[in-house]
């Protein structure tokens, strides 16, 4: 089973609001939070909406609300905890997954990569589902700035059989200016020698 969680903030003319998505196997929920409700810190890093809280050591989710999507009330709630975090490294010339890029002030959109691979225990409950977390596998990543690209993919793996391996990849248009330009930015980690395309 995967599952995901993000948690962000959203904020244009018309509106603001903060937003929870959680992503399952087969299922997508979308719950809006209103912004007074959003709170973060930067060191140590963590995210926190109404009764959830995110950071790069733990989860902890309470949520019994309508999800956009499906226009029913769901209910998720459990705890996360994350061990052996394995963050990207870093060098002079490449702060983070997006090289020297990052040093661009006018970047519409950065990313980030907080853990490409850690072990997750814990256990979450959705509706009336139970998911138990034994050694379970984790992957963090961050992004923020004032838009999405107009079209990008992004995709990572982590759960291989014979090899502790993890792999990163993205690919999006990136504005620059009058113009824009093919970015693509991919990491593989395998045991535990890093290989940056």
């Amino acid at each position: 089973n995967t599952i995901s969680f993000i948690p962000g903030i959203s904020i244009s003319k018309d509106r603001k609001l903060a937003f929870i998505q959680v992503l399952t196997n087969g299922t997508s929920h979308f719950f809006t939070f209103p912004i007074s409700q959003f709170q973060y810190h930067l060191s140590p890093f963590w995210i926190k909406i109404g009764d959830n809280f995110f950071s790069n050591e733990s989860i902890f989710i309470n949520i019994c609300k309508e999800s956009l999507e499906s226009k029913k009330n769901i209910k998720i709630s459990g705890e996360l905890f994350f061990r052996n975090s394995t963050p990207k490294k870093q060098a002079l010339l490449s702060p983070n997954i997006m090289g020297p890029f990052s040093y661009l002030p006018f970047m519409e959109c950065n990313h980030a990569i907080v853990s490409l691979k850690h072990q997750v225990n814990g256990y979450l409950k959705i509706q009336d589902s139970i998911f138990n977390f034994r050694n379970g596998t984790g992957y963090i990543e961050k992004d923020f700035g004032t838009s999405f690209p107009s079209s990008y993919s992004w995709c990572h793996a982590n759960t291989f059989e014979k090899e502790d391996a993890s792999l990163f990849f993205s690919h999006a248009t990136i504005p620059m200016g009058p113009t824009h330009f093919s970015g693509f930015i991919c990491t593989f980690l395998l045991k535990g020698k890093e290989y940056n395309f």
